[in-house]
C-alpha cells in the first residue's frame, strides 16, 4: 500500500498551485493584457495564487473553473466576489462549485461585467 506523508502532499499541492497560477498568469497576458499591464510576472503570481484559493476556498476543484475564476480575480480585483450580484450568484446553493464560473457567465448581466470592469481598474491591493 502506498503511504503519502503530509510534507510529500503539502509538496504536491504546491506544484499543482503553482502550475495552475503560471496557467492564469498566461492566459491573462494573452487574453486581458490590459488587466495585467504594469504586473511585474512575481505580482501576478501571488494574484492569481491568491484567485486559485478564494476558488478551492468555495469548492472549485476542476481545473478550468479554477482557473477562470482566477482570472475574474485578478482582473476585477479582490473585492470581485463580494460585489452583491456576483455574491448573489456564488451563494446558489443550486450551482455546484465546478458550475459557479458558468453560473456567472450565464446570470451576470452586461452592466455588472461593465461596472466590474470600472471597480477592476479602481481596485487597490494590498501587495506585500
Amino acid at each position: 500500500m502506498l503511504t503519502i506523508r503530509r510534507d510529500q502532499l503539502a509538496v504536491l499541492e504546491a506544484q499543482v498551485r503553482d502550475g495552475l497560477a503560471g496557467r492564469v498568469a498566461a492566459f491573462l497576458r494573452a487574453e486581458r493584457p490590459d488587466a495585467v499591464d504594469g504586473l511585474d510576472e512575481e505580482t501576478l503570481l501571488e494574484r492569481a495564487t491568491i484567485g486559485l484559493s478564494r476558488g478551492w476556498a468555495r469548492g472549485m476543484r476542476a481545473d478550468v473553473p479554477l482557473v477562470c475564476f482566477a482570472a475574474m480575480f485578478v482582473s476585477f480585483g479582490p473585492g470581485f466576489d463580494r460585489h452583491s450580484t456576483v455574491a448573489r450568484v456564488l451563494a446558489d446553493g443550486a450551482i455546484t462549485p465546478d458550475d459557479l464560473v458558468d453560473g456567472l457567465l450565464d446570470r451576470l448581466p452586461r452592466l455588472v461585467w461593465d461596472e466590474l470592469e470600472i471597480l477592476g481598474a479602481a481596485a487597490e491591493w494590498n501587495d506585500p
